[in-house]
């Protein structure tokens, strides 16, 4: 776990872009509940569920349907 820390934070200082655990959740699959936690704990992430809005567009697990685009018709 403080290996993923570790990428996350070499990441931060390469891009420049930072991360804020209260505003950022973390979507996890097909993970051990005590995997879950620990990651979660020791990321300070909150745990989100997917569909998730971005800024409206919908961030799926799947293609990108159709409907998924209808609210950007004009």
């Amino acid at each position: 776990m403080s290996l993923f820390k570790k990428g996350l934070e070499m990441f931060v200082a390469l891009s420049r872009l930072h991360m804020s655990p209260t505003k950022s959740h973390l979507i996890l699959s097909k993970s051990a509940q005590y995997n879950r936690d620990r990651l979660l704990r020791v990321l300070g992430f909150q745990e989100g569920q997917l569909p998730v809005r971005y800024p409206g567009l919908p961030l799926i697990a799947s293609r990108l349907s159709l409907s998924d685009c209808k609210p950007f018709e004009d």
